[in-house]
């Protein structure tokens, strides 16, 4: 009986890391793994349809309708593969509308190989943050409305596009963060 008790004791500690590491995607790694692997962590769900999907290039995007509103909700996927063979995937998430699209900086994400959200450590996000709380050029600072953030991960390419404004108005690019594949890691200019 005792036996038995630390058999299964093992068997279900097996099973939980087994369940745990079925999570990252084994090799070969594309953004279709990455993908089936990040969904539920994201909020992807079957009301989300796949607009773009090019895995030669390692870009995915979804867009799923907002019920009684002219607007959707939209992420777009993109992964980074370094010459040393390290992998970043770069997530952003927003809302378009007719006024555009538009998210915040919280919407955007990267991930490591493991699954980890790795941003802050991958990208200078103080010097991002105070970008972004600048003051927008020609824009009257007591508008009174929030400023959003419009991050463009490219389909091809190795430069994060972000740009911010107000709803509706017109934007400005505040930073563009460029991936450099040899160190595999990103520069702000």
């Amino acid at each position: 009986v005792f036996l038995s008790s630390i058999l299964v004791g093992m068997t279900l500690v097996n099973l939980r890391q087994e369940s745990y590491s079925l999570n990252v995607p084994t090799s070969p790694k594309n953004i279709l793994d990455y993908y089936q692997a990040l969904k539920g962590t994201l909020g992807i769900d079957q009301n989300y349809t796949m607009i773009t999907k090019d895995v030669a290039n390692g870009y995915l995007r979804f867009s799923a309708p907002i019920p009684n509103v002219p607007s959707s909700r939209n992420f777009t996927m993109v992964l980074w593969r370094s010459r040393g063979g390290k992998d970043l995937i770069g997530v952003s998430y927003f809302l378009c509308s007719g006024m555009g699209c538009w998210g915040d900086l919280e919407g955007f994400r990267i991930f490591n190989a493991n699954l980890e959200e790795v941003q802050k450590q991958e990208v200078s996000w103080p010097v991002l943050e105070k970008r972004l709380k600048a003051p927008l050029v020609g824009a009257s600072n007591g508008s009174g409305q929030a400023l959003k953030v419009n991050v463009e991960l490219p389909q091809k390419g190795t430069t994060i596009k972000i740009y911010r404004g107000i709803i509706g108005g017109k934007r400005e690019l505040t930073a563009n963060l460029v991936y450099n594949y040899d160190q595999g890691t990103f520069s702000i200019q």
